[in-house]
């Protein structure tokens, strides 16, 4: 079980991005490898979802 926190600010020409994760693993083996995992592909659609906005704004 995890709580994710992602806080986006402008700071000049850019964007920054503070991201917070609050995680408990119980009972299984390689729970926390497997949330690693999922952290990344989020990050992966976060990326995508933001280059496609620059593109569109191009």
């Amino acid at each position: 079980m995890s709580l994710v926190t992602i806080e986006l600010k402008p700071r000049a020409n850019r964007t920054q991005m503070k991201f917070t994760e609050q995680a408990v693993f119980l009972g299984k083996n390689g729970a926390s490898a497997e949330r690693i995992e999922g952290t990344h592909e989020g990050f992966d659609r976060l990326i995508a979802l933001v280059a496609a906005e620059v593109n569109d704004a191009a």
